[in-house]
């Protein structure tokens, strides 16, 4: 469970999320298209069974922009014809569908139906690499959460009677995630994650999560610079770059795999002098370091 893929079948993508409540605690079902229908057509019309399943569901790729397909082209990843072979797995981080899951259960807890951009912003506070974005502004996550829970409309907070509740995702949430592609895009990431997301938050400018973003200094750009600053440009995969006490040698390695990606790697056989000529100062730096 929560791994994008659907908890009847097991195999194929889940494109629905749906929250049950039972004795007191929560739980987090995900369901393909097929066994969504499925389930639906088996239910009886003046069931509560049927009207949960009412209505859609959970599927963030349903009604985007065509722009979403060219985007998913240029990152690499094309959607295919064939609906039922979208592996949310392809576009998101594991940490992105942790997070998605996580403003599910958020949007629950506030007491409403629908995921919108304070629920996903709620939950990417939790995020390390979040969190170490938001220190780039002297920011607290804390902070943020507890603006959040000031400010946040509420719904109904009742526990929800035994059964299943049926989370949707706004339109809004859907324009976000669109925008965490482009985000990912421009900074030459191969994958979408926590920081795309809160630079795309940045930039929707109905929501609330985006109003508190602006009421906090973090403007799209700023959040820009500093997540290349936190994650680094053109990662394939997110996550914090720490300091350490070789900083001249991480720098040479960074310079190394950059260099090797890009093709523009010269061959170093014949060149034992060069190397040794580079590698001296960074073992001497190394040596001081350690006798320091």
């Amino acid at each position: 469970m929560g791994n994008g893929i659907c908890d009847i079948c097991g195999h194929r993508p889940a494109t629905h999320i749906i929250t049950t409540s039972r004795g007191g605690r929560q739980q987090i079902t995900e369901l393909c298209e097929q066994d969504h229908a499925r389930l639906r057509g088996k239910s009886r019309a003046a069931s509560p069974f049927d009207s949960l399943f009412s209505g859609g569901g959970f599927n963030m790729f349903d009604d985007l922009p065509s722009e979403f397909s060219r985007l998913s082209s240029d990152m690499g990843y094309p959607l295919p014809r064939d609906r039922e072979a979208t592996n949310l797995e392809d576009y998101l981080s594991e940490h992105t569908k942790e997070i998605i899951q996580q403003a599910a259960e958020t949007t629950v807890k506030f007491g409403r139906r629908e995921v919108d951009t304070e629920h996903l912003l709620y939950a990417l506070a939790d995020s390390d690499v979040t969190a170490e974005i938001l220190k780039q502004f002297k920011l607290a996550k804390d902070d943020l959460k507890g603006y959040i829970e000031v400010n946040t409309p509420r719904g109904d907070e009742r526990e929800p009677e035994e059964g299943q509740v049926e989370v949707m995702v706004s339109p809004r949430v859907k324009a976000v995630l669109e925008s965490a592609f482009q985000a990912a895009r421009e900074l030459g990431h191969g994958y979408v994650g926590p920081e795309h997301l809160l630079i795309a938050l940045a930039e929707e400018d109905e929501g609330l999560a985006g109003e508190i973003l602006r009421r906090y200094g973090l403007t799209p750009q700023a959040l820009r610079q500093k997540t290349v600053k936190v994650v680094g440009k053109g990662a394939k995969e997110g996550r914090v770059e720490s300091k350490t006490n070789t900083p001249q040698l991480d720098k040479f390695s960074r310079d190394l795999s950059r260099l090797a990606n890009e093709g523009k790697l010269d061959p170093v056989i014949g060149r034992a002098k060069e190397i040794e000529t580079t590698m001296r100062p960074l073992v001497s730096d190394t040596a001081t370091s350690s006798t320091n």
